[in-house]
């Protein structure tokens, strides 16, 4: 199971309730979802982004 995640020892699992049980995982639910709230947002105001990196 381990192989099947990716990860090593010293890696951090993060276990969450699902509809069907739990699910374990080697990403941060939390940190995905800031993750798709930020590439909306460089999606949305691209040209912002663009003047700010000049």
């Amino acid at each position: 199971m381990l192989a099947m995640l990716k990860v090593e020892k010293g890696d951090f699992l993060y276990v969450t309730q699902a509809p069907d049980g739990v699910r374990i995982t080697a990403n941060d639910p939390a940190f995905s979802e800031q993750m798709l709230a930020a590439q909306a947002i460089m999606k949305n105001r691209r040209q912002v982004l663009h003047e700010l990196a000049k």
